[in-house]
């Protein structure tokens, strides 16, 4: 008769420490994504308020 072993698999290759970095590195990279948008938005937003007022 066989039993039934429920296998848990742990992944040695990353530890604690590298997790962390990666979490951090996240947060860093969806910052600057959204202060990069934020900046064209402004940007794009002031061209169309020039390029409207020059037809006016």
């Amino acid at each position: 008769e066989l039993l039934e072993v429920e296998g848990v698999f742990f992944d040695e290759n990353r530890s604690d420490p590298i997790l962390a970095d990666t979490a951090e590195e996240n947060w860093n990279m969806a910052c600057i994504f959204l202060v990069l948008f934020l900046i064209s938005l402004i940007y794009s937003f002031k061209v169309t308020l020039v390029k409207v007022r020059g037809r006016i």
